[in-house]
């Protein structure tokens, strides 16, 4: 651990970088804890801090709703059949890395409940 804030180790780049080195000799590395920083390794983001991953959850969130919104105020009549497939396969896609990212977070924080953190 480190307290000074301009060294390497408080450096976004430098210790996503680490992060992932690791990751590449450790493929079942989920999280890396640094200096205050907490990183946690996602299959379509690469590696994000706690922070990016609660952004990424709100966003996701907006962008659900915004469909939900989309889908039950257009009339099913109007919609081509190869738009409402797509819609499907997106929204599989989503629910999936929705539910890694909301897993993670659950991982983490009994994590931190069990041995503490930053």
């Amino acid at each position: 651990m480190s307290g000074n804030k301009a060294d390497a180790l408080h450096d976004k780049t430098f210790t996503a970088t680490l992060a992932s080195r690791w990751h590449a000799s450790c493929p079942s590395l989920q999280s890396v804890s640094l200096a205050g920083s907490i990183w946690l390794h996602n299959t379509r983001y690469g590696w994000v801090t706690l922070a990016d991953l609660e952004r990424l959850l709100r966003e996701r969130q907006g962008t659900l709703l915004s469909r939900q919104k989309y889908w039950t105020e257009t009339d099913p009549r109007t919609i081509p059949m190869e738009e409402a497939r797509s819609e499907l396969e997106e929204n599989k896609e989503d629910v999936e890395q929705g539910n890694q990212m909301e897993q993670q977070m659950i991982v983490l924080r009994d994590s931190l409940l069990q041995f503490g953190g930053p």
